[in-house]
């Protein structure tokens, strides 16, 4: 039986790039901290020691310009294995969730952090 490897590097320095997950909905009601890989204006790439289960809504917690924003996010993938997981998380748009715009901040501050 074959393992999926997870090597992907992060793109920014640790210590700018922790945030807070919090998975919605889901019955354990699971927090953990999450480091991001990558960032685009539409969503991130996350390691973090729980899978994110696919199509759940999870809220990240992140400093933005010095206060505490919170993005809301669809898991759209998510691997890996022996507490080391890798998953894609989409920003929601509308009414519930920031949009692109906390998006475009999160990868202009992350990416001055370097």
């Amino acid at each position: 039986m074959s393992r999926t490897k997870v090597a992907r590097k992060p793109r920014f320095k640790a210590r700018h790039n922790v945030v807070e997950v919090y998975i919605l909905d889901w019955t354990e009601n699971d927090n953990c901290l999450g480091l991001i890989l990558d960032v685009a204006e539409g969503g991130v790439c996350l390691r973090s020691p729980l899978q994110l289960p696919v199509g759940a809504t999870v809220e990240l917690r992140v400093m933005l310009g010095g206060s505490e924003e919170e993005l809301l996010a669809s898991v759209r993938w998510s691997s890996g294995d022996d507490g080391v997981f890798e998953s894609g998380l989409m920003f929601l748009q509308g009414e519930t969730g920031p949009g692109n715009e906390l998006g475009r901040r999160l990868l202009e501050e992350l990416s001055e952090a370097q």
